[in-house]
Protein backbone atom coordinates (compact mmCIF):
# COMPACT_ATOMS: atom_id res chain seq x y z
CA UNK A 1 0.00 0.00 0.00
CA UNK A 2 2.89 2.37 0.77
CA UNK A 3 4.36 1.78 -2.70
CA UNK A 4 1.07 2.68 -4.36
CA UNK A 5 0.88 5.95 -2.43
CA UNK A 6 4.52 6.70 -3.21
CA UNK A 7 4.00 6.16 -6.93
CA UNK A 8 0.98 8.50 -6.89
CA UNK A 9 3.14 11.25 -5.39
CA UNK A 10 5.87 10.60 -7.97
CA UNK A 11 3.35 10.66 -10.81
CA UNK A 12 1.87 13.92 -9.51
CA UNK A 13 5.35 15.44 -9.41
CA UNK A 14 5.98 14.29 -12.99
CA UNK A 15 2.68 15.77 -14.16
CA UNK A 16 3.36 19.08 -12.40
CA UNK A 17 6.91 19.19 -13.79
CA UNK A 18 5.67 18.50 -17.32
CA UNK A 19 2.93 21.12 -17.03
CA UNK A 20 5.47 23.64 -15.71
CA UNK A 21 7.80 23.01 -18.65
CA UNK A 22 4.96 23.42 -21.17
CA UNK A 23 3.84 26.67 -19.50
CA UNK A 24 7.41 28.01 -19.46
CA UNK A 25 7.87 27.23 -23.17
CA UNK A 26 4.54 28.91 -23.96
CA UNK A 27 5.50 32.05 -22.02
CA UNK A 28 8.85 32.22 -23.80
CA UNK A 29 7.16 31.77 -27.18
CA UNK A 30 4.81 34.69 -26.47
CA UNK A 31 7.52 37.00 -25.12
CA UNK A 32 10.18 36.55 -27.83
CA UNK A 33 9.49 38.94 -30.77
CA UNK A 34 10.59 36.55 -33.54
CA UNK A 35 8.39 33.76 -32.23
CA UNK A 36 4.98 35.00 -33.40
CA UNK A 37 4.77 31.91 -35.64
CA UNK A 38 7.36 29.80 -33.83
CA UNK A 39 4.74 27.71 -32.07
CA UNK A 40 3.26 26.84 -35.46
CA UNK A 41 6.48 26.44 -37.45
CA UNK A 42 8.59 24.55 -34.93
CA UNK A 43 6.98 21.08 -35.28
CA UNK A 44 7.53 21.19 -39.04
CA UNK A 45 11.31 21.45 -38.62
CA UNK A 46 11.48 17.71 -37.80
CA UNK A 47 8.91 16.52 -40.32
CA UNK A 48 9.98 14.87 -43.54
CA UNK A 49 9.30 16.97 -46.63
CA UNK A 50 5.93 16.48 -48.30
CA UNK A 51 5.76 16.56 -52.08
CA UNK A 52 2.84 18.85 -52.93
CA UNK A 53 2.97 18.81 -56.71
CA UNK A 54 -0.82 18.60 -57.03
CA UNK A 55 -1.45 21.85 -55.21
CA UNK A 56 -1.54 25.19 -57.01
CA UNK A 57 -1.95 28.51 -55.23
CA UNK A 58 -3.33 31.41 -57.23
CA UNK A 59 -2.36 34.78 -55.82
CA UNK A 60 -4.13 38.04 -56.45
CA UNK A 61 -0.93 40.07 -56.16
CA UNK A 62 0.18 43.44 -57.53
CA UNK A 63 1.68 41.95 -60.72
CA UNK A 64 -1.54 40.06 -61.45
CA UNK A 65 -3.62 43.16 -60.78
CA UNK A 66 -1.47 45.13 -63.23
CA UNK A 67 -1.61 42.46 -65.95
CA UNK A 68 -5.35 42.00 -65.57
CA UNK A 69 -6.10 45.74 -65.29
CA UNK A 70 -7.56 45.42 -61.79
CA UNK A 71 -7.33 47.84 -58.89
CA UNK A 72 -5.45 45.89 -56.22
CA UNK A 73 -7.36 47.71 -53.45
CA UNK A 74 -10.81 47.12 -54.95
CA UNK A 75 -13.00 44.12 -55.66
CA UNK A 76 -11.74 42.26 -58.73
CA UNK A 77 -14.00 41.63 -61.68
CA UNK A 78 -15.87 38.39 -60.97
CA UNK A 79 -15.68 37.45 -64.64
CA UNK A 80 -11.99 36.70 -63.96
CA UNK A 81 -12.98 34.29 -61.19
CA UNK A 82 -15.53 32.68 -63.53
CA UNK A 83 -12.92 32.19 -66.28
CA UNK A 84 -10.38 30.73 -63.85
CA UNK A 85 -12.94 28.42 -62.25
CA UNK A 86 -14.14 27.22 -65.66
CA UNK A 87 -10.55 26.37 -66.59
CA UNK A 88 -9.97 24.55 -63.30
CA UNK A 89 -13.15 22.57 -63.95
CA UNK A 90 -11.96 21.60 -67.46
CA UNK A 91 -8.61 20.54 -65.96
CA UNK A 92 -10.53 18.33 -63.48
CA UNK A 93 -9.35 20.18 -60.38
CA UNK A 94 -10.33 18.17 -57.31
CA UNK A 95 -11.00 21.11 -54.97
CA UNK A 96 -11.10 24.89 -55.21
CA UNK A 97 -10.90 26.98 -52.06
CA UNK A 98 -11.40 30.73 -52.25
CA UNK A 99 -9.77 32.65 -49.43
CA UNK A 100 -11.97 35.56 -50.43
CA UNK A 101 -15.28 36.65 -48.95
CA UNK A 102 -17.75 37.37 -51.76
CA UNK A 103 -20.11 39.12 -49.34
CA UNK A 104 -21.34 41.89 -51.64
CA UNK A 105 -23.35 41.22 -54.80
CA UNK A 106 -21.81 42.35 -58.05
CA UNK A 107 -23.46 45.42 -59.58
CA UNK A 108 -24.16 43.26 -62.64
CA UNK A 109 -26.31 40.36 -61.43
CA UNK A 110 -25.60 38.41 -64.63
CA UNK A 111 -21.91 38.31 -63.63
CA UNK A 112 -22.81 36.80 -60.25
CA UNK A 113 -25.11 34.30 -61.94
CA UNK A 114 -22.34 33.18 -64.33
CA UNK A 115 -19.95 32.81 -61.39
CA UNK A 116 -22.59 30.81 -59.49
CA UNK A 117 -23.07 28.56 -62.54
CA UNK A 118 -19.30 27.99 -62.72
CA UNK A 119 -19.23 27.12 -59.00
CA UNK A 120 -22.10 24.68 -59.45
CA UNK A 121 -20.54 23.12 -62.57
CA UNK A 122 -17.33 22.46 -60.66
CA UNK A 123 -19.16 21.03 -57.65
CA UNK A 124 -16.14 21.23 -55.35
CA UNK A 125 -15.81 24.91 -54.50
CA UNK A 126 -15.47 26.21 -50.97
CA UNK A 127 -16.02 29.92 -50.46
CA UNK A 128 -14.35 31.83 -47.68
CA UNK A 129 -16.19 33.61 -44.90
CA UNK A 130 -15.09 36.18 -42.38
CA UNK A 131 -15.70 37.16 -38.79
CA UNK A 132 -16.30 40.69 -37.60
CA UNK A 133 -15.41 41.22 -33.96
CA UNK A 134 -17.50 43.87 -32.18
CA UNK A 135 -16.72 44.87 -28.61
CA UNK A 136 -20.01 45.86 -26.98
CA UNK A 137 -19.68 47.06 -23.40
CA UNK A 138 -17.72 44.41 -21.57
CA UNK A 139 -18.76 41.70 -24.04
CA UNK A 140 -17.50 40.73 -27.47
CA UNK A 141 -19.86 39.82 -30.28
CA UNK A 142 -18.85 37.95 -33.40
CA UNK A 143 -20.70 38.39 -36.69
CA UNK A 144 -20.19 35.87 -39.46
CA UNK A 145 -19.63 37.51 -42.83
CA UNK A 146 -20.87 35.05 -45.45
CA UNK A 147 -20.83 35.00 -49.23
CA UNK A 148 -23.95 36.28 -50.98
CA UNK A 149 -26.90 33.90 -50.97
CA UNK A 150 -26.59 33.36 -54.73
CA UNK A 151 -23.05 32.05 -54.34
CA UNK A 152 -23.55 30.34 -50.97
CA UNK A 153 -26.39 28.17 -52.33
CA UNK A 154 -24.19 26.55 -54.98
CA UNK A 155 -20.90 26.24 -53.06
CA UNK A 156 -19.81 23.14 -51.18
Amino acid sequence: MKQALGSDAASRKSILLGAGIVIAIGLVAFSVPFSNRLSYDLPFRWRTPVDATEIVLVYMDADSAFQLHQDQNAVWNRNLHTKLLSRLTREKCRLVFYDIVFDEPNSDHATDNRFAEAIEANGKVILGAGVEVKPIGGQTEFDLIQPTETLRKVAS
